[in-house]
């Protein structure tokens, strides 16, 4: 049998001698093995950076190209955007001026509404405020007409003899001859104060009560009074008034404030006010003109309301009344009439306004007239005065009515603002008979 050759692996034995030749130990074929592997790891490191220096160059120019084309598309979309800007701005443009215009006229129709209902409910306010004071007036004619009635009944005769005694204190006319006070002067005072007291809605009577306190210190001073001391004089006599006739009277802020306008102290008027009521011994109680043309007419009205009721008189003693107020008052402005009776000026102020009510519109019937007529006899005929001594002061209240133009050269101005509160100018411009 022929034995089967074994293949044995082929061997470089030039391999093999060179290895056994160089390193006979193993320690050093060890040594050489680890420097293969040292210088193929360093190979293989080595052939990596190339090949990442390959990618870095590839990723940098991948990138840059990136970078031209995201540029590129940046200008594009930017110009994109612009033209797409522009487009909604000129779209923007229309739709916002048809947007102000509709606006404007909603907001034209709001206001023209707006007003409208402003309108509309001043005058709802107004309307309902005249029917509140209309109710009021009612309210308070019924309670005064009933207190009136009252006190008419019980006392009507006292308080007549009563005021006849208050009269009697009179002030002369020539109370202004001891001092250096010029009578043009007292006339503005007294116009001044008139301005005031209505200002702030004070009563008649307290404006009366203002004035004879001034002429009675005037009179009773023992002082020289110059021009320039009527005005504390004034201010004081209108806080005195106020104290004692007004339901809310003037504080003293308000005198020094808005009244004096600073130029005066508190304690300036303080002292002004103890001297005035020294002089005046406290005799602040008055009867005015005014206060006896209310009870004329109340007399009237209380002793004949059948006759007042038939023939509607009711208008015509309001007219009448109306005008005794500016008549008195216009009494005021003159010194030289202090010396006259209050119930002396009353009488004539009531044929005065007799006389301007038949030179009116007002419509007056002959049964009118002649009641009214008898009324004003009959008062005169009860008084104890003279028909001399009541047509001279007639005349003279006659022409004062009449020539109320040159009684305005004293205050070198328009019209007194008692004239233009009370009366328009063309009451003034009718004459009496």
């Amino acid at each position: 049998m022929k034995q089967n050759k074994i293949n044995k692996p082929y061997l470089n034995p030039m391999k093999k001698f060179n290895l056994e030749n160089k390193c006979k130990d193993e320690t050093e074929i060890q040594q050489l093995r680890n420097e293969k592997s040292h210088i193929k790891e360093h190979d293989y490191q080595i052939k990596v950076s190339r090949i990442n220096k390959g990618k870095l160059t590839k990723s940098k120019n991948e990138s840059k190209d990136k970078t031209t084309k995201t540029k590129c598309t940046s200008k594009e979309k930017t110009k994109n955007k612009n033209l797409s800007k522009e487009k909604l701005s000129r779209k923007r443009k229309v739709f916002s001026k048809e947007k102000l215009s509709e606006k404007i006229n909603i907001s034209k129709q709001k206001d023209e509404n707006a007003k409208f209902d402003e309108e509309r409910i001043k005058k709802e306010l107004k309307e309902i405020e005249k029917e509140k004071q209309d109710k009021i007036k009612k309210l308070n004619s019924f309670y005064n007409n009933n207190q009136n009635k009252i006190i008419i009944n019980k006392l009507g005769v006292d308080i007549f003899t009563y005021n006849k005694i208050l009269e009697v204190n009179l002030i002369p006319s020539n109370f202004l001859f001891r001092h250096k006070l010029v009578p043009e002067i007292r006339t503005k005072m007294v116009n001044w104060m008139c301005e005031i007291f209505y200002a702030y809605n004070s009563d008649f009577q307290t404006y009366f009560i203002a004035v004879d306190i001034m002429d009675k210190y005037i009179n009773s001073t023992r002082k020289i009074i110059y021009n320039e001391d009527i005005h504390l004089i004034g201010i004081t006599c209108i806080f005195i008034a106020s104290k004692y006739e007004d339901y809310i009277p003037f504080s003293m802020k308000n005198i020094i404030s808005e009244i004096a306008k600073n130029k005066y102290k508190e304690n300036d008027i303080i002292n002004k006010e103890k001297e005035i009521l020294k002089e005046i011994n406290f005799d602040i109680v008055s009867v005015s003109t005014y206060d006896f043309v209310n009870i004329f007419i109340y007399d009237l009205k209380m002793n004949n309301i059948k006759v007042v009721q038939s023939l509607d008189l009711y208008k015509h003693l309001h007219y009448m009344r109306k005008t005794c107020l500016f008549l008195s008052q216009m009494l005021l402005l003159d010194e030289l009439f202090s010396s006259y009776e209050s119930s002396l000026k009353a009488l004539c102020c009531l044929i005065c306004s007799y006389d301007v009510l038949l030179s009116t519109d007002i419509e007056i019937n002959d049964k009118t007239k002649k009641f009214l007529k008898d009324w004003i006899l009959f008062n005169i005929n009860e008084s104890n005065f003279s028909q001399d001594e009541i047509n001279c002061l007639y005349e003279r209240l006659s022409y004062l009515y009449n020539n109320i133009r040159e009684l305005t050269e004293r205050t070198s101005g328009d019209y007194f603002n008692i004239v233009k509160i009370f009366l328009n100018e063309d009451f003034v411009k009718k004459k009496l008979y």
